[in-house]
């Protein structure tokens, strides 16, 4: 690993944005298990939908993961450390391998405490193979929707500042969201792909080859706004904060 990898992901696990995120999730996944004497397997994608859910993902997640890109990722606009890379496009795979990374460890974490939870409060055996299956398929979907969402916040750094950045991504993210609640559009947004809520109408934990269609979808967004900032960096100011 790059010693930049080391020290940013030291950074992150240092801040105390990371620990507020943990004893948050930590709060959540105690409200959730408490109402839950003993998971069986039908109790147990209820405590999934407790934990991660669309609105958990909207108002606490999503944002607390555009928190960490930021702090890990101003690193890179400092202009000693942009002067350092011998072109932009390395400069700008640089700081998507850092988004990478970050979406990579916040799905881990949300997804070690919902088991922490299910083994604490209930029995391993209620974890059945249709559920692991389950499970893949949403670490797959927050995989991906992290890195759109990560992406798109750096892709618009590249022209305006980190707090506008910051603002904007979220609001599309809530606009979105209000569009289907005022105009009851048929339309899944991002942050129900990455919670699996659009699959809570079948009542159960399937998973259909259709599912793996949708991640491919999301990550073909992925690379477009990956290449749209790879093609945008290359107008980039480098000297700009010197």
């Amino acid at each position: 690993m790059k010693p930049v990898y080391t020290f940013l992901l030291r950074k992150h696990f240092n801040s105390k944005r990371f620990y507020l995120f943990l004893v948050i999730l930590l709060v959540l996944a105690f409200r959730v298990v408490t109402e839950c004497n003993s998971i069986t397997r039908q109790e147990i994608i209820t405590v999934y939908y407790g934990i991660i859910n669309d609105k958990s993902m909207q108002f606490f997640i999503i944002p607390f993961f555009l928190l960490f890109s930021e702090s890990a990722l101003s690193l890179f606009d400092n202009h000693m450390v942009l002067l350092r890379y011998h072109s932009a496009g390395l400069w700008w795979n640089e700081k998507i391998c850092v988004v990478s990374c970050l979406a990579i460890i916040c799905t881990l974490m949300i997804n070690t405490i919902f088991f922490g939870c299910v083994i604490k409060n209930g029995q391993i055996n209620v974890i059945n193979m249709g559920f692991i299956g389950f499970i893949v398929l949403g670490i797959a979907m927050q995989i991906t929707g992290f890195l759109i969402i990560g992406t798109f916040y750096n892709l618009i750094t590249l022209q305006l500042n980190k707090y506008m950045s910051f603002l904007i991504t979220m609001l599309i993210i809530f606009l979105f969201d209000a569009v289907t609640s005022v105009f009851q559009v048929n339309f899944v947004t991002l942050q129900e792909y990455m919670a699996l809520t659009y699959k809570w109408h079948l009542g159960f934990y399937t998973s259909v080859a259709g599912d793996i269609i949708l991640v491919l979808r999301l990550f073909f967004i992925f690379i477009i706004l990956y290449l749209l900032g790879f093609l945008l960096s290359q107008s980039k100011d480098y000297y700009w904060s010197v």
